[in-house]
């Protein structure tokens, strides 16, 4: 589990402070949590303040299940839930991805019935999806002009099963990508599976940093289901691009935008 806290942004120019606490975890915890099909399973608490008001958002990350628990991970994931309802009763709550082991319909329904305190306290929750979640949905070639020939994945079963909550300054993008401000907090949430890289990387550099940049927002927030680098990860665009460069200069253009936050998963 991981808590972090933020005070309100300083002055342009200066770092956002914060703190980040992350608690130990023996060998044997980590023996149980895989025995228990958890493949990994994400708490984060964020609190951010807001002139003199502080309000908080929990960040949700693979629930989907292995061993005992195939489908989804709900020995792990229901306290979870009961954590950011009851314990911490967050005001919002972002997932970034890997619901289920290969989003079907039956287990999406599993994964939104673990979830259903969420919606029955009123908390809204932006859900982004992972490489688990498109397993099911069909997939097409396109020929895209930086990487050649990409398969690209429809969003038929996830659009109706996990629709985006009412917010006014939602503003959808290609595929399952959008982007809306929550209180003193732009977040822009991108689909690495259902759009080709170059049309990706389009709106992400003409549309959704441009909207960042001058959304007057405290703390600009980018949500994506794969990190950008990692052990045995070749970066988000499924190691078409080979050029840690390449995403470089794509992390410099958010930094420019004032994203502070990455959350990733996978």
């Amino acid at each position: 589990m991981r808590y972090k806290s933020f005070n309100s942004k300083p002055d342009i120019g200066a770092s956002p402070r914060g703190k980040v606490l992350l608690p130990r975890m023996s060998g044997d915890t980590r023996k149980s949590l895989s025995r228990f099909g958890l493949a990994t399973l994400s708490l984060s608490l964020f609190t951010l303040t807001a002139s003199a008001e502080s309000w908080s958002y929990g960040v949700l990350t693979d629930t989907q299940g292995a061993a005992a628990y195939p489908d989804v991970s709900t020995r792990l994931m229901a306290p979870v839930i009961d954590q950011f309802v009851n314990a911490h009763q967050v005001d919002m709550i972002i997932s970034v991805g890997d619901l289920t082991d290969t989003g079907t319909i039956e287990e999406n329904a599993l994964w939104l019935d673990v979830a259903q305190p969420v919606y029955d306290a009123g908390i809204p929750m932006y859900i982004q999806r992972g490489n688990h979640d498109i397993k099911t949905e069909s997939t097409s070639l396109v020929s895209d002009p930086l990487f050649g020939s990409v398969e690209i994945n429809d969003s038929t079963i996830w659009d109706a099963q996990f629709p985006l909550p009412t917010n006014p300054s939602l503003v959808e993008g290609p595929g399952t990508c959008y982007y809306f401000t929550f209180n003193n907090m732009f977040v822009v949430s991108m689909d690495l599976y259902g759009v080709a890289p170059s049309e990706l990387i389009g709106w992400l550099q003409n549309v959704a940093l441009p909207a960042a940049a001058t959304s007057g927002t405290e703390h600009r927030v980018l949500v994506q289901h794969a990190p950008y680098f990692g052990k045995g990860r070749d970066g988000i665009f499924q190691g078409e691009s080979g050029d840690p460069a390449f995403e470089l200069s794509l992390l410099e253009g958010m930094a420019q935008a004032g994203i502070d936050t990455i959350l990733v998963g996978h």
